[in-house]
């Protein structure tokens, strides 16, 4: 008999799409979230058509916020803007290997948006999203809990 191991999950982010970072940022500054020391500064990733910054309140635990806008006229983000404005739209979740997240989300009727593909914001590891009729967008970033 096989068993199979589900993989760990480890939530990561959420990613909220902004028009403009600096002006998110600023709103968030407003309810004490800062900018996230970890992953300080703003990130221009041509390769996923977005501009990214991170922020994170001081208590202990709190959530990662990844603003998220795009960075030229089509970009990712735009329908999401369009739609519903400025507003949480993704969950990012830390794995240790993609390709066995991926095999199993996929057996739980994930359904992968496109391939994985290398992110500036975490020094070219990979990352993929996902959706799910009943949860939305998900996304995996490929970081080995050793690192």
């Amino acid at each position: 008999m096989t068993t199979t191991t589900t993989p760990r999950f480890r939530f990561h982010h959420v990613g909220l799409a902004a028009h403009a970072l600096g002006d998110s940022a600023a709103a968030l500054a407003a309810l004490g979230i800062g900018e996230d020391a970890t992953l300080a500064g703003e990130i221009e990733d041509p390769g996923l058509g977005v501009r990214l910054r991170f922020c994170r309140g001081d208590e202990t635990g709190a959530p990662r916020l990844e603003l998220v806008a795009g960075l030229a006229d089509e970009n990712p983000v735009k329908r999401i803007l369009a739609r519903m404005g400025p507003t949480p739209y993704h969950l990012c979740f830390a794995v240790d290997a993609l390709d066995t997240a991926r095999a199993h989300l996929e057996a739980h009727d994930f359904a992968a948006v496109g391939p994985p593909q290398p992110a500036r914001a975490f020094g070219g590891r990979l990352v993929q999203f996902f959706r799910h009729r009943d949860l939305g967008l998900i996304e995996l970033l490929e970081q080995p809990e050793d690192l």
